[in-house]
């Protein structure tokens, strides 16, 4: 189905949703002599509308604040090197040896896991700026 042949059915129904709630309420019927009635029937509950629900109230799908950071992509060894690559071709070699060294390690292979984001981190800023390690 087109956009447009979706937009003209959407115009069609929120035609008719205007036609039928602004049309006049038939009148009330006049009160007839007092007769006994009969009890009422109970009513089941109204189901309760999904739009005033209360997980969602005041959801807004549209909002363009997240409200939590999505989780981190841990960091292997191979993107580690793809990063240290990417350094050594803005840079030189010397300058992610150096860089390896600082976070504690002589090769890529003997960087601790827990400093690869740092080593990763460190790494992107020294290539975009193209800064040597003194």
């Amino acid at each position: 189905m087109t956009i447009e042949a979706t937009l003209a059915n959407i115009e069609k129904l929120l035609n008719l949703v205007v036609a039928n709630t602004s049309s006049p309420q038939p009148p009330a019927a006049p009160a007839a002599a007092a007769k006994p009635t009969k009890p009422a029937k109970p009513t089941k509950p109204a189901a309760p509308d999904p739009l005033e629900d209360d997980e969602t109230a005041g959801d807004d799908f549209l909002d363009d604040e997240v409200d939590e950071a999505p989780p981190a992509k841990k960091l292997t060894k191979d993107d580690v090197r793809a990063v240290m690559v990417e350094l050594q071709k803005a840079t030189n070699p010397e300058n992610a040896r150096k860089l390896l060294q600082k976070h504690g390690a002589s090769t890529l292979g003997t960087l601790a896991e827990d400093k690869y984001a740092a080593a990763v981190a460190e790494a992107k800023k020294l290539a975009a700026s193209k800064t040597l390690l003194k």
